[in-house]
């Protein structure tokens, strides 16, 4: 039997990668099996871009809070 390499989740605390995982898994739970590549992109680009969306929705709410 192989023994798989210890791996490093730490690629997960990138937005990207993390939208990316996101993206599959969603997917992968929608079609019960490996989702199209082209499909997880653009999936994991659209929640990248509502993440960033989100965030900057939020810096500029704390801006205008502050005196």
């Amino acid at each position: 039997m192989t023994q798989l390499p210890d791996l490093d989740d730490s690629f997960l605390d990138d937005p990207f990668h993390g939208a990316a995982w996101a993206a599959f898994a969603e997917l992968y739970r929608e079609t019960g099996g490996m989702p199209d590549s082209e499909a997880t992109r653009i999936r994991a680009y659209r929640i990248y871009e509502e993440e960033l969306a989100g965030k900057n929705r939020e810096k500029t709410i704390t801006s205008k809070e502050a005196p």
